[in-house]
C-alpha cells in the first residue's frame, strides 16, 4: 500500500536491528525427523491450538501469562492476559474469545499442563462437543503442532511487548493486531484477509480522498474468501 525507493533494503535492516528478534527467536537448523501431520481443518476455527506464555513481569493488574489460541488454517491469534495459568480463566477465555466471536471448534490441541488436564476443563469441553487432543509422547505429531504454532505466535507476540514493563497487558490487543495483520508465512496471505474477506483500514486511510469502491457481490466474496482459504490449507 505504500512505497519509497529502496524500501525494502529500508525495512530489513530495521527489522535485523531488533534486538529482543535476535536474542529470542530461534535459529533455523536441520530438520530431526519428519512428523505426521494432523489432517488440515477444512473451515477457519474448526480447529484450534492453545497454549500459555510466560511468566512474564506482573503487571499493575496482576497479570503474569497470557493465553495463546492459533487457529489451525488461518493462522489466526486470539490472546489474553492472565494472573495464573490454572483452569478458571482458559475456560472464560474459550468461550468469549473463541467460541462468541468465531463459533465452536471441533478441536482444541493442547499440552497436557494443568490447565488442561483437569475435570473442569474436561467437563466444558463434553459441555461444547470439542474433542480435546493432548499432546502426548504417543501422538508426536501432536507436539510438533502445539510447539510450532505456540512458538511462531508468542515469539512474534513477545517481540511486539516489552515485557519487563508493568503494562504490556494494556498493549497486548494491539500486538495480537500486528501478527493478525501480517502475511502468513506459509501462505504469503494476509491473515487478516484470510478471516475478514477485506485489507485492514488504517485510521490514516479514514481521511484520504479514496475513490469509491463498489460494493463486492456476495456470492464473489464468498467464493473469494473459499479460495484465499482453500489455499491456506493446501499449504499446511
Amino acid at each position: 500500500r505504500y512505497w519509497w525507493t529502496k524500501m525494502f533494503a529500508s525495512v530489513k535492516k530495521y527489522v535485523s536491528s531488533c534486538m529482543y528478534c535476535q536474542l529470542h527467536k530461534h535459529a533455523v537448523g536441520q530438520t530431526i525427523g519428519r512428523l505426521q501431520p494432523i489432517p488440515p481443518p477444512a473451515h477457519a476455527f474448526e480447529m484450534l491450538g492453545i497454549d500459555h506464555l510466560g511468566p512474564l513481569q506482573t503487571t499493575d493488574s496482576g497479570n503474569k501469562h497470557v493465553i495463546v489460541a492459533i487457529d489451525y488454517l488461518t493462522k489466526w491469534v486470539e490472546v489474553a492476559a492472565v494472573p495464573d495459568t490454572s483452569t478458571n480463566p482458559v475456560i472464560p477465555f474459550i468461550q468469549d474469545n473463541i467460541i462468541h466471536l468465531h463459533s465452536h471448534p471441533k478441536r482444541l490441541v493442547s499440552d497436557q499442563g494443568t490447565a488442561f488436564s483437569s475435570k473442569e476443563f474436561d467437563a466444558k469441553m463434553t459441555e461444547w462437543r470439542i474433542d480435546h487432543i493432548p499432546a502426548t509422547p504417543e501422538h508426536p505429531q501432536t507436539n510438533g503442532l502445539c510447539e510450532r504454532l505456540n512458538r511462531t505466535a508468542t515469539l512474534a507476540i513477545a517481540a511486539y511487548l516489552n515485557t519487563t514493563h508493568t503494562d504490556w497487558d494494556v498493549k497486548l490487543q494491539g500486538a495480537a493486531l500486528a501478527v493478525n495483520t501480517a502475511r502468513q508465512s506459509t501462505t504469503e496471505i494476509p491473515l487478516f484477509e484470510m478471516v475478514y474477506g477485506r485489507r485492514l483500514v488504517m485510521a490514516q486511510e479514514n481521511k484520504f480522498p479514496w475513490p469509491p469502491e463498489r460494493p463486492e457481490p456476495y456470492a464473489v466474496f464468498v467464493k473469494r474468501v473459499a479460495d484465499l482459504r482453500e489455499a491456506a490449507r493446501l499449504r499446511i
